[in-house]
């Protein structure tokens, strides 16, 4: 069986395509890159890092990622866990599991009908909660913990979120 794991990127790059030709197609790309390491400065600044350090880590992770920039499915993924990083390091100073960071669940399961690259930030999330989860018990607050264990059950659950349901696991 064929299994078509970025059906999204494709149709929405289609759409894309088919409204503006190549050149919108490569507009969209380049926002969606760009927009990942654009959110990813802002996580840094917004933590604290100085704005020269902050320009040389997003130049440095761009360098990295150079040759994976072009027109392909995976420009939806720059996005997606600069987002979930984000949810996640805000989060992180709280107490309890702020609702806003709920948010990571839509994220994930966009993420996984773009790009396998969702098993990262699926794993990602899961641990983060599973530790906070762990953590709150461990400090005798018995309120917090249940929330971080759902979110730690249902980021990896997000990665069925497909036309393919569980089926996209064995993909």
């Amino acid at each position: 069986t064929w299994v078509d794991q970025q059906w999204l990127a494709q149709v929405l790059y289609y759409g894309a395509w088919s409204a503006g030709g190549y050149r919108l197609l490569a507009a969209l790309s380049a926002l969606l890159v760009t927009s990942g390491f654009g959110v990813l400065a802002m996580v840094m600044l917004r933590r604290g890092v100085p704005p020269s350090r902050a320009f040389a880590w997003t130049l440095a992770a761009f360098a990295v990622s150079l040759g994976n920039t072009g027109m392909r499915a995976q420009s939806f993924a720059y996005p997606c866990i600069a987002l979930t990083i984000w949810l996640i390091v805000d989060d992180s100073h709280a107490d309890r599991l702020r609702a806003r960071t709920w948010l990571v669940i839509p994220v994930l399961v966009f993420w996984a009908n773009t790009h396998g690259s969702v098993l990262l930030g699926a794993a990602m999330v899961a641990l983060y909660a599973l530790y906070r989860s762990l953590r709150a018990v461990a400090r005798g607050d018995r309120r917090a913990a249940p929330p971080f264990a759902l979110l730690a059950i249902l980021a990896p659950a997000c990665v069925a979120c497909t036309p393919y349901g569980a089926g996209i696991v064995s993909y």
